[in-house]
């Protein structure tokens, strides 16, 4: 009984550090989470932040995400995501 009470509590924290992540791929599935509405709540906000820091952390998925929402009906103002639109930093990193 306590192997697997030790057991999940290790699963969980485990899920949690995970969660708190801040590598490029954490920040991009956080953003992914807060712009789909998984987890507390839906935040565009939050989840242009997530894909912000992602990007500038090289991670082309990220890069190519605030390039789509720099599309005029979007929330992220042009200025901000035309970094990440025509430029080769996204491709260059396939």
């Amino acid at each position: 009984m306590r192997r697997t009470l030790l057991s999940v509590f290790v699963v969980l924290i485990s899920i949690a550090t995970f969660a708190q992540s801040t590598s490029p791929e954490g920040l991009y599935e956080r953003g992914m989470d807060a712009i789909s509405g998984a987890g507390p709540s839906r935040n565009d906000r939050d989840a242009l932040e997530y894909f912000r820091r992602s990007a500038e952390l090289g991670f082309g998925p990220s890069q190519v995400a605030l390039g789509y929402f720099s599309k005029p009906a979007s929330s992220l103002p042009a200025a901000r995501a035309r970094p990440w639109i025509g430029t080769e930093k996204a491709a260059n990193q396939g």
